[in-house]
């Protein structure tokens, strides 16, 4: 999958690692959330992708739950959604795409797949405090 093999971009020794990691990803709290969820080997390869962040990476990639799905999501309103400096934001969005967790069609756009967003939106905390901070990105 895309996803591990962009874990495996800077070291590509760590197969097993990487297979460790997707063999005991813990899955319960999703299934819980999204019982009968036919992609939960997606998600598998998700939590491993996302789990190699820091916490506060972590949050922030599950905060992008908020933007609707299958909407070119504008690096501005990202920034200011997260709060953040532009730079940092910046940056941040780039480790996502770098790592095939979010896609960039257009220059300052970023787009998540729909299980993506469906993954970000089965472990996001609390969506709903999340809301009032958000703004609808149009395409």
């Amino acid at each position: 999958m895309q996803l591990c093999g962009a874990l495996l971009r800077d070291n590509p020794d760590r197969w097993g690692n990487v297979l460790h990691r997707l063999e005991h990803a813990d899955l319960t709290k999703i299934q819980q959330r999204l019982p009968n969820y036919p992609y939960l080997d997606v998600f598998r390869s998700l939590q491993v992708s996302i789990d190699a962040f820091a916490p506060n990476q972590r949050n922030r990639y599950l905060e992008l739950a908020v933007f609707p799905e299958d909407t070119f999501i504008p690096e501005p309103a990202i920034v200011t959604f997260w709060r953040m400096e532009t730079y940092d934001a910046q940056n941040l969005i780039d480790l996502f795409v770098r790592l095939s967790l979010a896609q960039r069609p257009s220059p300052g756009r970023i787009l998540l797949h729909n299980l993506q967003t469906d993954y970000a939106r089965a472990n996001c905390r609390d969506l709903c405090a999340l809301q009032p901070r958000s703004s609808t990105p149009t395409r």
